[in-house]
């Protein structure tokens, strides 16, 4: 079993890279996300939609998304499968979130459409919208989103 290479900018060879592509011996790695990152890019995205969390969630908002974050239920629910097309994290999971998060509260009571404008950053419709209203398929993580919204509902 041979060893695989590791390719410095300084050996790169664009034609070997082709020949070995055509013979069936050229491997990529898959890139993974990490936990980290997937959490920035979630906290990206849901900045998006500030303007629209409720006045009693206002001043907590940043500590609420970095509890819920901070789970491992959370991070492995938002991690992405292979199968799915995005790849910083598993956006129709986040839209399940929010989705909670909007009927208990913590975000006005907007259209799905209003969401659905600021978090994708366009005025078409995207298939993450519909689910908004679907909330969790796993009970456990109903209860702990429950128990998280509790500590900042005053």
């Amino acid at each position: 079993m041979k060893k695989d290479n590791r390719v410095h900018p300084e050996d790169f060879n664009i034609l070997e890279l082709w020949i070995a592509a055509c013979e069936g011996r050229l491997y990529l790695e898959p890139r993974k996300v990490g936990r980290t990152q997937i959490r920035k890019d979630v906290l990206l995205y849901v900045e998006r939609i500030r303007p629209l969390v409720s006045h009693k969630f206002k001043p907590y908002i940043d500590e609420l998304w970095e509890q819920i974050l901070a789970c491992d239920e959370f991070m492995d629910y938002l991690t992405p499968s292979k199968a799915r097309k995005f790849r910083q994290f598993n956006k129709y999971n986040l839209m399940r979130i929010i989705g909670v998060l909007r009927e208990a509260g913590v975000y006005e009571p907007y259209y799905d459409r209003v969401f659905n404008e600021l978090l994708e950053q366009t005025v078409k419709d995207s298939s993450y919208r519909r689910y908004l209203g679907q909330g969790f398929e796993n009970r456990a993580l109903l209860i702990k989103i429950d128990q998280i919204i509790r500590i900042y509902k005053h």
